[in-house]
């Protein structure tokens, strides 16, 4: 499988498809995570945690790989049957050299881009970060990409009263301000009842 221009290993693992098999004949699309001298496929959400065998293969321009075995919770040699004159790909003659570490700033660089955000992983980010994403907050991530959203919330001014924006309150939030009220406080109806009932010898439930 050959990439065309743009397509670098880093740059673009959309172009690739992926998908499973199982001895029922379902078909499940695969997501395609990561492109490099490997690839990262993540399962399907439907896919049974104990499915057995399933046969996986890639898709680049309407090109398919040879499908390989793989083994989700238990084995089930035979089961889905393997493709007609399916072999093991063997290793290349010469193993290709190893790719230069990652620096910091290119790991950063990955969660600059928004496509990291794309579907249930910007979703599951923002119930980790927040009190629960609404539908704005998920576009808007999908558009900057994580870490530009979280430096705007690192950035952001402050969204509450405090002591050093008003000297009334030591510390409040969004929510309304109200004052600790002493349950028997003098003049209060639980007070004034139960000083009654203690006069008159009632039982006050």
């Amino acid at each position: 499988m050959n990439l065309l221009a743009g397509e670098t290993a880093n740059g673009n693992p959309t172009s690739f498809t992926a998908d499973a098999e199982d001895a029922a004949h379902n078909h499940y699309p695969l997501n395609v995570e990561y492109v490099d001298y490997m690839i990262i496929l993540r399962l399907n959400d439907n896919m049974a945690s104990n499915m057995g065998d399933v046969l996986v293969g890639l898709g680049l321009h309407t090109m398919s790989s040879n499908r390989v075995r793989v083994a989700i919770g238990q084995a089930t040699p035979g089961l889905p049957a393997d493709d007609p004159g399916a072999v093991a790909t063997p290793a290349p003659a010469t193993p290709p050299a190893a790719n230069p570490p990652v620096t910091m700033t290119e790991y950063q660089a990955l969660f600059d881009n928004p496509a990291l955000a794309a579907g249930p992983d910007g979703l599951r980010f923002l119930e980790q970060a927040t009190w629960g994403p609404s539908d704005s907050d998920l576009t808007h991530v999908r558009s900057i990409g994580m870490r530009p959203w979280l430096n705007e919330q690192l950035t952001m001014s402050p969204q509450f009263n405090d002591s050093s924006t008003d000297p009334k309150f030591s510390l409040s939030s969004d929510y309304p301000f109200s004052p600790s009220y002493p349950q028997f406080y003098p003049g209060s109806p639980i007070f004034t009842r139960s000083t009654r009932c203690k006069s008159s010898s009632c039982l006050m439930l």
